[in-house]
């Protein structure tokens, strides 16, 4: 009895603080607001969409619905906003731009190579890597596809790294550089759930234990697109999105649980 009156406690708080952050996604919180100049030549490789909503004093309201999740936004600004830039990334030194409409079709394309190496929704999939191009399609992928993310801290070692992927149950898991790998490439017999280890582009991994990006996308060349728009209409706002760690600075880091409402 004293259990079920916890749970219920639990369950009581989580949704009082879910429905807090929901009304104030919603509306403008002046206290929050922080108009400040900012140097212009810094902003100028940024849509002017995001600064006028993120950047100073912006109101959100008008780019979320009732209902609306992560993957509702990348959706509904592909069909809006085509060919829009959704991001930038330097190539042998020039900015090359990805639009919104094919931002959406490459977070189709890393999905098919999930439905391919067989991680199911409801599994997990780990990012151990720094922020970049790869991380973001693996994370939206991981989302669409209804698989659970969860962010391994990229300065995490061995020993943080391991708790991570074994407490997140963690069965692909991207890494962006050789020195990610060298940390749990010698701890993998103690991650029985890993699977599949996949490299983001440009990270030099000479393992037969890893996939290249390359060879990651091509294997999901036969999986229809089809089938991860079935997985993401699946998707419940309310059901396990993302695993945010704590830092483990008094110990072992703990996972918070994210919502697709909220991811």
């Amino acid at each position: 009895m004293e259990s079920i009156e916890s749970d219920s406690t639990a369950m009581s708080s989580e949704a009082a603080v879910r429905d807090r952050y929901s009304a104030a996604a919603l509306e403008r919180e002046v206290a929050l607001c922080c108009p400040v100049d900012y140097a212009p030549e810094y902003l100028k490789a940024i849509p002017q969409a995001v600064l006028d909503r993120d950047y100073g004093c912006g109101d959100p309201s008008r780019y979320v619905r009732p209902g609306d999740t992560v993957l509702d936004f990348l959706d509904n600004r592909a069909a809006k906003t085509p060919n829009k830039s959704a991001y930038r990334t330097k190539v042998d030194g020039v900015w090359q731009t990805t639009s919104y409409a094919e931002y959406a079709k490459q977070v189709t394309e890393v999905g098919k190579s999930m439905v391919a190496l067989g991680v199911e929704p409801g599994e997990t999939g780990a990012l151990f890597a720094n922020n970049g191009p790869n991380w973001n399609l693996f994370y939206m992928a991981l989302l669409k596809n209804g698989i659970v993310a969860a962010g391994v801290y990229p300065f995490a070692d061995t020993e943080k790294a391991k708790h991570m992927l074994n407490l997140s149950e963690a069965k692909v898991v991207l890494v962006d550089g050789v020195d990610k790998w060298n940390l749990i490439k010698d701890e993998l017999h103690n991650m029985p759930n890993v699977k599949h280890i996949v490299a983001a582009e440009g990270a030099k991994i000479d393992d037969d234990r890893v996939m290249s990006w390359k060879d990651f996308l091509a294997a999901g060349k036969d999986v229809s697109a089809s089938a991860i728009e079935e997985r993401a209409a699946a998707v419940k706002p309310d059901q396990v999105a993302q695993l945010v760690f704590t830092s483990g600075t008094t110990g072992d880091p703990k996972a918070v649980v994210l919502r697709p409402a909220g991811a």
